[in-house]
C-alpha cells in the first residue's frame, strides 16, 4: 500500500482553536475521508467532533506516523496519552472499547462537554511538538494522490469554505421583506414560514428569478429597496 492508504495514526485538527482528534486505521486515507463525510452529513458518532464542525470549525488532517497493523493500538494510545487530544472521547485506542457500551449517564456527560472558544480556550496558543510536526511532514513527503482522492479533497475543501462564508449572509437574511399587498416580514425565515414556501423560493422571487411567490400572485421586495425608491 502506498500514500495515505496504509496503516497508521492520524490527526484531524481545527485550525482556529487547535482542538484536535487522534485516531488510527489500517487505511488512514479512507478513515479520514469517512470522518469528513459523516461530519458533513451530521451523522458523526463523536458528539464533540460534530458540535465543533457545526459551529464552524475548519479541520485539516495529516498522518502522524505510519506503522504495522499489529502496532496500531499501541502507537495510537501512546500519542493520545502524550498529546491529550481534546476531541477524543476515549483516553486509549478505540478498539479497547469494542463490545462495550457507555451508560446513559456517561453519554449525557459526553453531550454536555463544552469548551470556551478563542483566547479563553485552555488549548489556545499551544503548538504541536516539533517531533510530531516532523513526522506529519515526512509522512506527506513525496505523497502522490490518485485523481479520485484529489477530487474528494477538493469537494471537502469547497464544502468547508462554503460553510465559512455563511456568516457573510447572516445579516442579509435578517433584512425586512414586504410583499405586493403591503404585508411585512422581519426576515427571510419569517417570510418563508408565513407564505409556506421554502427559503430558496423566497430568495428566487426577491432576485427576480420567479414572477410570483404564491397563487395569489404576490411579489416580494426588500423593504429598504422599496423605501429608497
Amino acid at each position: 500500500m502506498t500514500g495515505y492508504y496504509r496503516p497508521g495514526v492520524y490527526m484531524i485538527r481545527d485550525v482556529y482553536t487547535n482542538e484536535f482528534y487522534i485516531g488510527s486505521s489500517i487505511n488512514v486515507g479512507e478513515r479520514i475521508n469517512t470522518h469528513f463525510r459523516k461530519l458533513y452529513l451530521k451523522k458523526h458518532t463523536n458528539s464533540n467532533f460534530q458540535s465543533l464542525y457545526d459551529g464552524g470549525a475548519h479541520f485539516v488532517a495529516g498522518v502522524i506516523e505510519f506503522c504495522d497493523i499489529d502496532k496500531l493500538l499501541e502507537v495510537e494510545t501512546k500519542y493520545i496519552s502524550e498529546l491529550k487530544p481534546t476531541i477524543n472521547i476515549l483516553s486509549k485506542g478505540l478498539a479497547l472499547m469494542m463490545g462495550k457500551k457507555h451508560s446513559s449517564e456517561t453519554k449525557k456527560k459526553f453531550k454536555s462537554r463544552r469548551y470556551p472558544k478563542g483566547k479563553n480556550h485552555y488549548n489556545y496558543g499551544k503548538k504541536l511538538p516539533e517531533d510530531v510536526k516532523r513526522k506529519m511532514i515526512e509522512s506527506r513527503t513525496g505523497l502522490k494522490r490518485s485523481e479520485e482522492t484529489k477530487r474528494k479533497m477538493s469537494l471537502t475543501a469547497k464544502r468547508l469554505n462554503n460553510y465559512q462564508h455563511i456568516e457573510k449572509y447572516v445579516e442579509l437574511s435578517k433584512r425586512k421583506i414586504i410583499d405586493s399587498e403591503g404585508n411585512e416580514y422581519e426576515s427571510l425565515v419569517e417570510c418563508s414560514k408565513k407564505l409556506n414556501r421554502s427559503v430558496s423560493s423566497v430568495c428566487d422571487n426577491l432576485k427576480g428569478r420567479t414572477k410570483y411567490i404564491t397563487d395569489k400572485k404576490l411579489k416580494l421586495y426588500y423593504k429598504e429597496d422599496v423605501n429608497g425608491v
